[in-house]
């Protein structure tokens, strides 16, 4: 098992497989050319033991260096920008902000609230909870608490 052509192949197969691994989901490419790397590196020990250390030498810097440069550059590239998720966070609240100005406003129950439902507010369906009692459908509603995402409203009187 000294040929030096079948070590260079397991290595080369090898890194041709982690390469794959940038575009292919799923990680199972990626350990299969691990293993490939690492069989290349067992058989250049076999060769000889100052090929096989080279070989584990050379494996682990050029490792490093791609892994550097991958996390360096390849978020930024074309395919990088495709692949991670380029918006910011800082905005985001977990909740419509614009939810607490429907606070005090009324409107009329779109679907049976039991006790949550549809509720037309200014023209807009929105999803909806009752305090806790069955609203029926056409009644006159108010939004008494905003939590949230969560709109709490009560019956009220038909004016």
């Amino acid at each position: 098992m000294g040929d030096i052509g079948v070590i260079i192949g397991l290595m080369g197969a090898g890194i041709v497989l982690i390469l794959a691994e940038l575009v292919l989901p799923g990680g199972v490419v990626g350990v299969f050319g691990l293993i490939l790397i690492a069989c290349g590196i067992v058989a250049g020990f076999m060769h000889d033991a100052v090929f096989g250390f080279s070989l584990l030498a050379a494996s682990a810097v050029v490792g490093m260096i791609a892994f550097w440069a991958w996390a360096r550059f390849f978020p930024g590239s074309r395919l990088g920008k495709r692949m991670f998720l380029q918006q910011d966070t800082k905005e985001w609240h977990g909740y419509s902000p614009e939810n607490i100005e429907l606070l005090g406003k009324r409107g009329t129950t779109h679907t049976v609230l039991r006790p949550s439902g549809i509720a037309l507010i200014d023209g807009e369906r929105i999803d909806v909870i009752s305090e806790g009692d069955i609203i029926s459908k056409g009644e006159s509603i108010e939004v008494v608490r905003v939590e949230g995402n969560r709109i709490v409203v009560a019956r009220t009187a038909d004016l």
